[in-house]
């Protein structure tokens, strides 16, 4: 993976931590509704964000072994 890529995917992995840091707050602010509309938003948003935690994780654990397999490519003289 080039450096390029790297970078990439760190914006991505912050730009979705963002999000999902939004979406919790949304939750947050609007946890003592009880419209069932928005009972039913909130559990599928809290549904939707374990998922999306799960995907990230994985998205980082493989950034992050790629960046570490990198840096035991040897250079050529």
């Amino acid at each position: 993976m080039t450096t390029s890529s790297l970078l990439s995917n760190e914006k991505m992995i912050r730009d979705i931590k963002m999000v999902m840091a939004d979406a919790e707050f949304f939750l947050r602010v609007t946890s003592d509704q009880v419209n069932t509309d928005v009972v039913e938003l909130h559990n599928l948003i809290s549904a939707r964000l374990a998922d999306a935690r799960c995907r990230l994780n994985l998205l980082e654990q493989t950034s992050t072994s790629q960046a570490f397999d990198m840096s035991y490519v040897p250079r050529l003289a």
